[in-house]
């Protein structure tokens, strides 16, 4: 990993989070709305993006990304985003370390630190 794979992390895991935040919403109202054609586009990048950045992590080893078609509801966005939240959290067990803070305060007892080469 690079300093740029931290920083498009940061990034993408944002973006998941509200997406996830949005079809949970959504889902909650109505689960077996379709999701339309901008909407599914938007996810499917999202989730391109993700699988570039994290590889083997990805939750399903055949799935990169919806297909465009009347047959993608609501609640099968959000089971996805919900599996995606959770592969990316272990991404980024997998690349950082994590040590004994040296303030060492009740609200910060350790520093997770990105291995990174640069």
């Amino acid at each position: 990993m690079i300093k740029a794979d931290v920083e498009l992390y940061d990034k993408l895991h944002g973006q998941l989070m509200t997406m996830k935040t949005q079809f949970d919403a959504l889902s909650k109202k109505t689960p077996n709305d379709v999701v339309n054609e901008f909407k599914i586009g938007l996810v499917n990048k999202l989730l391109v993006d993700i699988n570039e950045l994290i590889g083997d992590y990805k939750p399903f080893p055949n799935f990169e990304q919806f297909e465009n078609s009347p047959r993608v509801f609501n609640s099968d966005v959000l089971l996805i985003l919900a599996h995606y939240l959770t592969a990316m959290s272990r991404f980024k067990v997998a690349n950082t370390t994590v040590e004994k803070s040296p303030i060492n305060t009740d609200w910060m007892d350790t520093i997770e630190t990105w291995n990174t080469e640069d």
